[in-house]
């Protein structure tokens, strides 16, 4: 499972476990249209950043330079999709708009929360780590110069091990 998929699916459940009382209060506000407004509006919040989510992670799998013109694409469609669905929508009696408003917020909110608190704790390294000890740093970079087998490196006499960054020590008519 993609860390993405997993991003996702806790996400939704953390939306759909604010769907109960949500309902509830749309019921009790507006009756059989506010349920269906709050319905449609927290499947409307999860459903667009679930796409987000998805197609950022997708594109920063093929290639990590992809992922912020996805974003900016996506963020545009999504958009026009829903300046287009609130023209539309405009003059439907089906369901209340106050309480569809709401629970958007409401959705968006959740979803982001839970997306944050998923994404903080995941164990997704932030580096490239796939070049780890093919290269070595130039001298005077490295953190264990002065260690054993590090010829060309040592430690100043007398300088205590560990107690700040190694010093080179230059032999005569040498150049650093």
């Amino acid at each position: 499972m993609t860390e993405e998929v997993r991003i996702v699916r806790g996400a939704v459940l953390a939306t759909a476990l604010v769907a109960p009382v949500a309902l509830a209060v749309g019921g009790l506000a507006a009756g059989g249209r506010g349920v269906l407004g709050v319905a449609i509006g927290l499947a409307l919040a999860a459903a667009f950043f679930s796409v987000t989510v998805v197609a950022v992670g997708t594109a920063g799998r093929i290639a990590p330079d992809l992922m912020i013109p996805v974003a900016l694409i996506v963020f545009a469609l999504k958009m026009l999709v829903v300046g287009l669905l609130l023209f539309l929508l405009r003059d439907v009696t089906a369901f209340d708009h106050a309480a569809f408003a709401l629970a958007v917020v409401l959705g968006a909110g959740t979803y982001l929360a839970a997306e944050m608190r998923l994404v903080l704790r995941s164990r997704v390294p932030y580096v490239d780590v796939s070049e780890v000890g093919h290269r070595r740093a130039p001298a005077g970079l490295r953190s264990d110069e002065g260690a054993t087998g590090d010829e060309g490196a040592t430690r100043e006499a007398g300088a205590q091990s560990g107690g700040g960054p190694p010093t080179v020590s230059v032999e005569d008519g040498e150049a650093p």
